[in-house]
């Protein structure tokens, strides 16, 4: 039985490395990423059942770890591994762009910011400093899942902004609801946010609201 359920791991791999992901069904995908948590049983059956627990293979790594350690089949390992997902390609897109890169376009910024929002299902703010040439000099996650006031997310951005040398700073943050549209507290956190930076000679060049990541 392992003899056969090796061989169909072989082909399901061999696709993957010759055609890539976007080929493959979302039950294969999660099929596939199933085969290093789950070592010798089949792991087809457990990925349908996941997607059609969760609705779509994006809900599966969205749902809470309890709820996915409370599937049949799902081990512990499993459940991180599943969380996992979301995250790490958050992480690998902060690390992969972006030092250097010039946001000169709304169509740049755009570009830049909405990978770093990538699963995430809480709102976080990020601050990136830029040098006269509106190339990144660096980016910053400041606050995540918090209920923080407009002043103290004020006095972090200014602080973080007095130690760096760059004079031209972006903030974004998301909206989990999916809501691009600016709140009026986002409207007040801008434009407190722009006077108080021109104190310290830095100028406020954009705040991005992201709602579902497009």
């Amino acid at each position: 039985m392992s003899g056969m359920h090796d061989g169909h791991r072989d082909r399901v791999r061999d696709t993957f490395l010759q055609t890539g992901m976007d080929a493959m069904p979302s039950h294969n995908v999660l099929e596939m990423l199933l085969f290093y948590s789950v070592p010798r049983k089949d792991t087809n059956e457990l990925a349908h059942e996941l997607i059609d627990r969760f609705g779509s293979i994006d809900k599966v790594f969205d749902a809470d770890y309890e709820q996915l350690i409370n599937v049949p089949g799902v081990t512990k390992n499993t459940a991180v591994l599943l969380k996992m997902v979301p995250q790490l390609a958050r992480y690998y897109m902060v690390y992969k762009t972006h030092h250097g890169e010039e946001l000169s376009s709304v169509e740049k910024v755009g570009k830049y910011f909405v990978p770093l929002f990538v699963g995430e299902t809480c709102e976080v703010l990020y601050v990136v400093f830029l040098d006269n040439k509106l190339q990144v000099v660096s980016c910053k996650k400041l606050a995540s899942g918090t209920q923080d006031s407009v002043d103290l997310q004020i006095d972090r951005i200014i602080r973080e902004a007095a130690n760096s040398k760059a004079k031209r700073v972006i903030i974004a943050h998301n909206h989990p609801d999916g809501n691009p549209n600016p709140s009026s507290e986002d409207i007040s956190l801008t434009i407190r946010l722009k006077k108080s930076l021109q104190l310290i000679d830095k100028e406020l060049v954009d705040h991005i609201v992201v709602g579902d990541n497009d």
